[in-house]
């Protein structure tokens, strides 16, 4: 597998508005202070960050840029409007080092690629579906800037890569690799085999279905890659299947940490274990909850309001006629309320049990598919804290439990957590889907809407959305020329100390190649 490292300037989680405003923010930052440089908290719009790392120069210089135009009022208790995603990204493939480079430049609608820059194909950006061909035809007509995605493999690619090689490029972590079905369910029933893939570094991963030996193509979706938050990614990749005796499913993960690829096969089961400690007015009443869970089902409990172990389902009958015949395991369980449930508030309740952070809710379908085709609905709940939350997917106003699958909670490594609840679905004409949640910092549940949309609707919502973006692009970019020649920068040449500190910032994973200066900072290897 060759060497891969994205440099990625995004733009995610939009929905299209009707009338615009640019506020457009200028950061010079010193070396030593680039801890400071943060992503804004913006609870409305699109937001770009753009990295800027001057060559020649000791400082970086950030561009902030918030499309209000594409709002998304995630303040509302509820959203009606259709909703969409569109992303972009740019992509370095290194072989050899930089002995040869290729550049991607690709954008996506609903996580569907709609039109690329390849380096290796051609000098013009090619539309991968019919939606896609406008803004090819679009792009390729504005020579500035071809010009400059052109220049990218050296300006952007290799450039970079000298900068940030000893601690990004070179970086290896190996991934877990777990599979488990959504459901416990009987043979020749319909299921969702999960393949988990978590913890791994460089972001580029290749991730197989195999059943029997032959690779499933049909039925499989991705929630794509998940930043961890400590450098590493996860992703799910999952098959839809009607499981027969005797079947063997496996899931096969190619990774540039590993010497050969991973192999797991489906063992049919998947345990699981949970301590919950629930508090009401501080530490006057407290609920101690300790679950056991086979295929995510809870199957045994022990609930301190009850004082013993439960079975929940016919499962955990065996290991709650167990665990209660045995004394110390029940006073442990018991004494926990004070030992493990009080004794943790009273460690943790400045920084942690009085802590509210609000989550942001986003709602987006995986494949852009006609009506009445099989689909796979994201709702992605990002930012909150504490990790307590209830997510819950809605059809027509009535609860949908079965097709549901979650990623759990994912640790952003700021002190906040983020969580993917999916929902398998055949959406019908007319048919509301709705993401429900629930969380500590929230007065009422959050409720975020999926209305299903015809192919002429899609197509009439999506025209004219390039080039106004595009636009916005070069409007932003204008301005940074201009105001950088006004002003002037430093001449001084990047110290070696500077050049450790990119890392700080590299989280933020927004860096422009279409500027025309050499960007090494923010986001090598799509972290």
């Amino acid at each position: 597998m060759p060497e891969k490292s994205e440099i990625m300037f995004e733009s995610s989680r939009s929905d299209l508005g009707v009338e615009g405003t640019v506020i457009f923010k200028k950061v010079k930052i010193c070396a030593g202070a680039m801890g400071v440089i943060a992503q804004d908290q913006c609870r409305f719009g699109l937001r770009c960050m753009v990295g800027l790392w001057l060559r020649g120069s000791s400082c970086m210089a950030g561009l902030t840029l918030i499309l209000m135009a594409l709002s998304l009022p995630l303040a509302l208790a509820r959203d009606t409007r259709p909703r969409f995603l569109g992303q972009g990204s740019a992509e370095c493939h290194f072989y050899n080092g930089t002995q040869r480079v290729r550049f991607l430049a690709r954008y996506f609608y609903n996580r569907e690629e709609l039109v690329r820059f390849d380096s290796d194909v051609g000098r013009e950006f090619r539309a991968v579906t019919e939606l896609g061909r406008r803004t090819a035809e679009k792009w390729n007509s504005q020579e500035g800037f071809m010009e400059q995605t052109r220049a990218a493999v050296d300006n952007y690619c290799r450039h970079n890569y000298g900068v940030v090689q000893s601690f990004t490029v070179e970086r290896r972590v190996k991934p877990k690799v777990t599979v488990y079905p959504t459901k416990t369910q009987p043979l020749q029933h319909h299921n969702l085999l999960v393949c988990a893939v978590s913890g791994f570094y460089p972001g580029h991963i290749e991730v197989r279905w195999f059943r029997n030996g032959q690779e499933e193509e049909a039925g499989v979706v991705s929630t794509g890659l998940i930043q961890n938050g400590d450098w590493t990614f996860q992703i799910l990749v999952m098959l839809e299947t009607v499981p027969q005796s005797g079947e063997v499913y496996s899931c096969q993960v190619e990774h540039p940490s590993l010497m050969s690829p991973v192999t797991v096969e489906w063992t049919r089961f998947l345990e699981q274990a949970s301590r919950e400690c629930h508090f009401h007015n501080g530490t006057q009443r407290v609920r101690f909850l300790d679950r056991y869970f086979y295929n995510r089902e809870e199957n045994v409990r022990f609930d301190s309001d009850v004082g013993e172990f439960r079975a929940v389902t016919e499962l955990g009958r065996p290991d709650a006629k167990y665990w209660n015949s045995q004394e110390d395991i029940l006073e442990q369980a018991r004494a926990a309320v004070d030992t493990f449930c009080r004794h943790n508030y009273g460690v943790g309740q400045s920084f942690t049990v009085e802590r509210r952070v609000k989550p942001k809710v986003t709602v987006y379908p995986t494949k852009t598919q006609p009506l009445q085709h099989h689909n796979l609905l994201v709702c992605a709940v990002s930012g909150f804290y504490p990790g307590h939350i209830e997510v819950r997917w809605f059809r027509n106003g009535q609860e949908e439990e079965a097709g549901v699958v979650s990623t759990g909670l994912i640790q952003n490594g700021d002190w906040t957590f983020q969580i993917l609840v999916m929902l398998e679905a055949v959406p019908q004409s007319g048919e509301v889907y709705s993401c429900q949640v629930e969380h500590p910092s929230l007065m009422s549940p959050v409720t975020v809407e999926w209305r299903a949309q015809s192919g002429s609707a899609q197509s009439k919502m999506l025209s004219g959305v390039g080039g106004f973006v595009l636009g916005l692009l070069f409007l932003v970019l204008g301005m940074f020329i201009y105001h950088r020649n006004q002003k002037g920068f430093p001449t001084r040449a990047v110290e070696p100390e500077t050049q450790a500190q990119i890392q700080t910032c590299s989280s933020l994973q927004f860096s422009s190649p279409l500027a025309d200066h050499q960007s090494t900072s923010g986001g090598t290897s799509a972290d």
